[in-house]
């Protein structure tokens, strides 16, 4: 019998009241900021550090790579001007980039950020993928050179991180808040995480953004979000927002609501250190009690596709894990079989599902919660800001999460997120999953010859061992002011949409504040 929509609509209607070239003339930018209102600020804008979204989307508008991946996957410079990739060695050839406090890029600078990152003191959670560069040098101020511990034949895809003057800030305050990169923008001495202002770096080389200046408020409210957009008061959000609310937006003239494919990927987490999210009979009877399809229709409003792998479809070694459709009835036959019988009062087991205090996140939590519940599990909802919860997950302080991974990710990541060795604070096995063969496997993605395989062969262990549960990749949606103009979603989510991004004087309905 098939899961009733009405509970989740109610809560819906509760609710309710890829970047294309552009040139702009370089001699007159628009001088109005560019106002983003966002759900969360980010906790650190520190390359090194930044693993939500919003701080490692805001991190590539204060510096530069060594190099890019495209949708291909094919790797082109951006801060080198070419590379070289021999065996166990890369060779980078810089280019003549300057970072925003007039520090001219040298190879010394890539090697003390690339060596700050490996260093456990530090403590990056970027750490573990870098263990395997043995050696780095500056050859000369223009050229860098990595040797590593072994071939990687997936090493290209760790050098798409911004680059920064590792422990260093502007303005001799904290380099958390004002770190030194080479981007377009650097971070005005008047921000706080609430309230980030960017503006252009006078050193600044590249194409010429739009708009020489930034702003990332935090408004935690959704509405209210919303309604500053209506007003002027901001000129654009992104995601972070109820559906519901930027579809009812479409209706309201002062602004317009659009839509693209991402690649961001829903899942629930697990502990597999907990005795009872530990048994893969739980997680996969969870696998059967969630509805999906109700869940992307009426609060996703069908704005999200089913997501099978955190690979993207274009990646050759992507798998469409057969998804475990929505059973009620075949979720509670897994917990009899595994001894989870109800009570008197209907409860088979209770789970702690930790989530953030972000009201859509937590309507999408209280969603599974009303699933689970018809299987006899009784899920108590923790709550907390940001830094809070993703402390806890750090640590293994959780039972059962939602988060996403944002991004366009190559094999590789695999290693980051799925091998014993890689367990926070080394990596991202965020559930401390240990397994040997899916260990053997990720290991043999250096050595085989069958690199496609192997990575399908780990895609389907992490399947059969309900590692996650995968749920939707949710469109990126945005409601824009319409005195704003040129901004495109990027299937990444990312902000380099605002580059060429500006706000035009004359309709702009009030001004920002």
């Amino acid at each position: 019998m098939p899961q009733p929509l009405f509970i989740l609509t109610l809560v819906a209607n509760m609710l309710l009241f890829a970047l294309p070239t552009a040139v702009f003339a370089e001699n007159s930018p628009p001088q109005t900021p560019l106002v983003v209102a966002l759900g969360d600020g980010p906790t650190t804008l520190d390359s090194r550090f930044a693993s939500s979204a919003t701080a490692s989307r805001m991190t590539k508008l204060l510096s530069l790579p060594l190099i890019r991946l495209e949708a291909d996957f094919t790797p082109t410079p951006i801060a080198a001007t070419q590379f070289e990739k021999t065996g166990r060695t890369v060779r980078f050839s810089l280019g003549d980039w300057v970072f925003v406090d007039g520090t001219p890029l040298e190879a010394k600078h890539v090697k003390a950020y690339f060596e700050s990152i490996q260093n456990p003191e530090v403590g990056s959670p970027f750490m573990g993928l870098y263990k395997h560069f043995e050696r780095i040098e500056a050859l000369n101020p223009k050229t860098v050179e990595f040797t590593l511990s072994e071939d990687d034949p997936f090493v290209m895809a760790l050098f798409t991180r911004p680059i920064m003057l590792p422990n260093q800030s502007l303005y001799n305050n904290d380099p958390a808040l004002y770190p030194i990169g080479l981007g377009p923008y650097k971070v005005q001495k008047n921000s706080r995480p609430e309230a980030i202002h960017l503006a252009l770096s006078p050193y600044w080389q590249g194409e010429r953004p739009a708009s020489e200046s930034l702003s990332f408020i935090t408004v935690k409210d959704p509405l209210v979000r919303l309604m500053k957009v209506r007003k002027g008061e901001a000129h654009l959000l992104q995601n972070d927002v109820p559906i519901v609310l930027i579809e009812n937006a479409r209706t309201k003239p002062e602004v317009y609501a659009t839509s693209a494919a991402s690649y961001n990927y829903t899942y629930l987490g697990f502990n597999f250190s907990d005795e009872i999210t530990g048994q893969k009979a739980v997680r996969e009877a969870i696998a059967y009690a969630v509805d999906r399809p109700a869940i992307m229709q009426t609060l996703l409003y069908n704005k999200a596709a089913p997501a099978h792998s955190v690979l993207p479809a274009t990646n050759p070694a992507y798998w469409p894990a057969p998804l475990r459709g929505y059973n009620p009835d075949k979720a509670k036959q897994i917990l009899d079989t595994a001894g989870f019988t109800p009570d008197e009062h209907g409860v088979r087991l209770r789970l702690r599902f930790s989530t953030t205090n972000n009201p859509f996140a937590l309507l999408l939590v209280q969603a599974i919660q009303h699933q689970l519940k018809q299987i006899g599990v009784e899920v108590s909802i923790n709550i907390a800001e940001w830094g809070t919860f993703y402390g806890n997950v750090q640590k293994g302080n959780f039972q059962m999460y939602l988060l996403s991974w944002v991004g366009q990710f190559d094999v590789d990541f695999f290693r980051h997120v799925f091998h014993s060795k890689n367990m926070p604070p080394n990596g991202a096995n965020r559930g401390r999953y240990q397994n040997k063969a899916m260990d053997t496997l990720i290991d043999s993605l250096w050595h085989g010859a069958d690199k496609v395989k192997t990575a399908q062969k780990i895609q389907q262990l992490q399947h059969d061992d309900v590692v996650y549960i995968p749920l939707w990749r949710q469109d990126h949606m945005a409601v824009i002011n319409k005195a704003t103009q040129g901004f495109t979603l990027k299937p990444d989510g990312g902000f380099e949409g605002l580059l060429q991004t500006f706000v035009q004087h004359s309709k702009l309905p009030n001004k920002p504040r």
